[in-house]
């Protein structure tokens, strides 16, 4: 379909399209159709066959004369082909599924009929385009474009390599798009699915915590120190929701510390127990297994934060002939947040290592306290 646009339709009878095709280094003439009026929309019939081609409009005025001649217009008739995908497979784990825990260079082998390359030099009259489209989005908005490494014989086959960190856990599929406009239908024999083994991650670990007090001075000067080093911590985290940037989830973690101090006269102590709910940020790295496709949970870095309680529980003095003081117990508000580093030992074993830092709001005490901690955990 040829159109064109006319500055004075009212003084138009009919239009002439010359059509030349181009051949060597010169043109040679294909079709001269003429309209029946002033449209100025042509259906080209017979069919041009696939090749390079000029045309140009000769305006007839009312008395069916030529008035005008436009200049040459170049265009081209690609040849159509409706391209098949009948399987996609990778080249490291041979199937249409791919693990983000595993190790995947990008490369998969797309094989069907009427796959031809891209065209490189904006000069093929057969050409095609690929891209990977994520589950529930529309071909027409095109998609991740891949590398194209290599194509097979007969067209039936081509070996395309898309960059992992594009990929997100999801379904995608694999478009092959013809210069003509036609695509392949979306079903499952084109069809790519990125996935973790794993959907979602439940750590749990438990160790040993020193809180230093490092603001407010109360516990110095009534107990006579600002670390504490009888003390224990426990974390559980649950990350739902994983990606290749990281994985996001909530957690619960608790402390224990008794306090104790001995001035010679008298003693006092107390217990110190915090629990707080956490939003956390978990970063894993990975590295290839040699000679194998695995890859190895190495690290996680792990960002953490959240609100919860400190609750002072029994704070008593004792002086000698069995003399208390009645008991202190205080229930406050605090936040916590925090930086650590597991290092897994095995694939689900893993030593933590890492520092919180917390306040609790006591009235007339607004103590700021580090908690540096180690623990060993399991990955469930």
């Amino acid at each position: 379909m040829l159109s064109w646009v006319e500055d004075d339709p009212d003084a138009v009878l009919k239009y002439e399209v010359v059509i030349e095709e181009e051949v060597g280094g010169g043109y040679r003439p294909a079709v001269t159709l003429q309209t029946e009026d002033n449209t100025t929309r042509m259906q080209i019939t017979p069919l041009l066959e696939p090749g390079y081609y000029r045309f140009k409009v000769i305006t007839y005025d009312l008395i069916s004369r030529p008035a005008k001649v436009s200049e040459w217009k170049r265009f081209r008739v690609y040849a159509a082909h409706q391209p098949e995908i009948r399987d996609v497979s990778s080249r490291v784990s041979h199937s249409s599924t791919i693990y983000l825990e595993e190790y995947n260079d990008g490369v998969f082998t797309i094989e069907g009929h009427e796959l031809f390359m891209p065209d490189k030099n904006n000069k093929s009259l057969e050409f095609t385009d690929y891209f990977l489209v994520p589950e529930g989005k529309d071909v027409e908005d095109g998609g991740i474009v891949p590398e194209i490494l290599d194509g097979g014989k007969k067209n039936r086959s081509v070996t395309l390599k898309f960059n992992i960190k594009d990929l997100y856990t999801g379904d995608y599929h694999v478009v092959a798009k013809d210069a003509s406009g036609l695509y392949t239908e979306l079903g499952s024999k084109n069809e790519l699915s990125v996935r973790y083994k794993k959907p979602f991650d439940l750590d749990v670990s438990a160790g040993y915590t020193c809180p230093i007090i490092i603001k407010d001075s109360t516990f110095k000067d009534f107990m006579g120190s600002l670390v504490w080093p009888v003390s224990a911590t426990a974390k559980v985290t649950f990350m739902p929701f994983k990606h290749n940037w990281g994985y996001l989830g909530i957690g619960v973690t608790a402390s224990y510390t008794r306090m104790f101090y001995d001035e010679g006269g008298y003693t006092v102590d107390g217990n110190l127990i915090t629990g707080h709910g956490l939003l956390v940020y978990q970063f894993p790295i990975r590295f290839r297994v040699k000679g194998t496709n695995q890859r190895r949970h190495a690290f996680t870095v792990e960002l953490h934060g959240g609100a919860g309680i400190a609750y002072f529980a029994d704070y008593q003095y004792h002086f000698p002939h069995g003399i208390d003081t009645p008991k202190l117990n205080s229930t406050d508000i605090s936040a916590i947040a925090g930086l650590s580093f597991q290092t897994y030992v095995t694939s689900r074993i893993y030593i933590e290592a890492g520092i919180d830092g917390f306040m609790a709001f006591v009235p007339d005490m607004k103590s700021i306290y580090l908690l540096p901690q180690v623990s060993a955990g399991f990955q469930f």
